[in-house]
Order: C-alpha cells, then structure tokens, then sequence
C-alpha cells in the first residue's frame, strides 16, 4: 500500500508538469480522452444489459463529447482546493437536471427556468473552476445522467456542455465532498485502513478558522454541530435553510450570510444553489466551499452508519426520527478525528 501511495504523488507531481508542457499536455490530453472513451462506453454496454430503458440516439455522440474533459481524481482536487482562491462549482447529477430547467424533476428542488439561468450565469464567470464527475468503472450513473438528460432536453444538455468547454481547464472532481474512498498515511499510521485520509485533507481548509455551515436541520449534514469534522475550527455558526427548494429563499439566506465577518468560511449543504451562493459570496470577499453531504459520508466512513446515507434515506420515510438517531450515536461514540 505504501508504494502505492508513493506512486501517487509521483503521479500528481508528473501530472502537474506535464500540463504546464504544451506538447506534453497535448499528448496527455489524447491519451486521457481515449482512456475515458473506453471507460464510458463499457459503461454504456453494463447500463443496458441492466437496463430496459430507452437509449437517446445521439448519447454516443455525447460520450464522445463528455470523454474530452480531462478530470483530475478526487485526491489532486483535495490538494488542490485546499489552495485555491476561486469558487469550485461542481457539476453533479442535481446540477446536470437543474440546469435543464423546469422539465426536469427532482425530488430535493422544483427545478424552474429562473434557477436554470441563475446556473448559466454562474457557470460562463471567469472567476471560477468547475467539478464534473469523473468517468469510472465504479459508477454506471454517469451514463444514466447523460442518458436521461438526453431524454429530457438535448438542446440544454448540449448548451451546458458547451459551457463546460469554453471553461478549457483540468477540471476537479465533482467527488471532492465525497473522500471516503481516498486513502493515505499519516507518519506511522496507516489510515487508509479507517478511510478517514480525505476527511483529515478537509479538516485542514477550516483549522482554527471562523466557520459558518449553511444547511439544513434534518438534511445530510444536520448533525455538523456534534460532527468530528469541526473539533478544530476556531467556531462553528450556522445558517438554517429549508430542507426543500432552497432557491426559493436565496435572497434572504445570501442576505445573512453577508452580516459575517470577512475571515468566515461558509460551508455550503444547499445543493444547486449552493454554486450561485458561493459566486455571490466570491464576490463580496468571503471564500466558501460545497461541501454537499460530507458529514453524513464522515459518519459512514468512521462506522456510525453501516450503509452509505444515500441508500439509508430511500428506504426510510422520517428524516428527522433517522437523523436524530444517527446524533445520538455520535454523541455516544465520542469518536476522534
């Protein structure tokens, strides 16, 4: 495991000097787009063997399309984050479907037109970077997003992919909220075998730092106050936000948060709108980070929940009953991160 680890950051210090070689990056870009090509359409093949549902006639085109951008994996984008000076938006499967507008349905965000707008502007600024899901042999949704994206409209599927490209960086890992499966050493202790590494990576962007969480109660990260994620910030506020439709009060949430002071960090738990949230935060001079539903992946990943949140929260119909069990538990494990 070791020399695996050692590979990896020659790997990532290889991989920095190479895009910064015009030839050399040409050369690594072609290799990566036909490694991603071969990564997708086995995908495709898996998806419709398990699959009765119908295949858009132009979704080989889009692979060939989505196989161009070059994504690094969820480690480098950690490293990288945690100095970068611009907004990170990721664009992950809520995002995909919100951008498409109110013919999408989703079940957390009536997806309307106004958002889908919002969106665009955000994703054509110049001050940003973007997060795609990278292309794996572990994750056959992928092509469902494509796929049902396709269905529903190909002609914003295909207005987002256009703006995808003109943004023409190595683009981060939509996964970067999701490190469990990140692993590494700590001096003498193999942490990889806790799958904490990517959590700890986290941990250092906040430590001894002002931090605000804007997120629901009951959501993903409803337990943050008891979390093992933030023993080491400075202090710890939150903003609470309705467990649905946020965009619907966005004024009012952006209008709180702009009463913090300027060294706070925001955590943002508010889905799509969380990538408008943090341009317009960028912008009045704060910094802030999508941090999605890493307190409930913290909390699979060090045993307080045996299965993934995901898969938990489909089968149960009381949120709030599950989360309140799921503080207990921590509150009992007194678990140190």
């Amino acid at each position: 495991m070791t020399n695996k680890i050692i590979k990896r950051y020659i790997y990532y210090y290889l991989t920095s000097f190479v895009i910064c070689t015009p030839l050399l990056s040409s050369i690594y870009r072609y290799f990566s787009y036909k490694k991603n090509l071969k990564i997708l359409f086995a995908l495709k093949q898996q998806y419709v063997v398990d699959n009765t549902i119908d295949m858009h006639p132009k979704l080989d085109e889009y692979l060939h399309l989505y196989a161009k951008f070059i994504i690094m994996n969820d480690y480098h984008s950690i490293i990288k984050l945690r100095k970068l000076h611009k907004p990170l938006l990721r664009i992950s499967d809520g995002e995909i479907f919100a951008f498409l507008g109110g013919k999408a349905i989703s079940c957390v965000q009536n997806n309307s037109d106004a958002l889908s707008i919002a969106l665009a502007n955000v994703y054509t600024n110049k001050n940003i970077v973007l997060g795609l899901l990278k292309p794996s042999l572990s994750y056959i949704n992928l092509i469902r997003y494509i796929n049902e994206a396709l269905l529903v409209s190909e002609p914003k599927f295909k207005e987002l992919l256009d703006i995808i490209a003109k943004n023409k960086n190595i683009y981060y890992s939509a996964f970067v909220n999701r490190p469990n499966k990140i692993y590494g050493f700590l001096l003498w202790k193999k942490i990889w075998q806790n799958k904490i590494y990517g959590f700890l990576l986290w941990k250092k962007i906040w430590q001894n730092k002002n931090v605000c969480i804007i997120t629901g109660k009951d959501g993903n990260n409803g337990n943050f106050d008891v979390s093992p994620l933030f023993n080491n910030v400075k202090s710890l506020s939150s903003i609470e936000i309705p467990p649905t439709n946020v965009f619907l009060e966005y004024e009012s949430i952006l209008k709180k948060a702009l009463t913090f002071p300027k060294d706070t960090i925001f955590l943002l738990g508010m889905g799509s709108t969380a990538k408008i949230m943090l341009v317009d935060l960028y912008n009045n001079g704060y910094k802030g980070f999508d941090i999605g539903q890493i307190v409930s992946q913290c909390n699979f990943a060090i045993g307080i929940n045996k299965e993934q949140p995901e898969y938990i929260l489909r089968r149960i119909s009381d949120k709030k009953a599950f989360f309140q069990e799921e503080r207990n538990r921590l509150l009992a494990s007194n678990i140190k991160l």
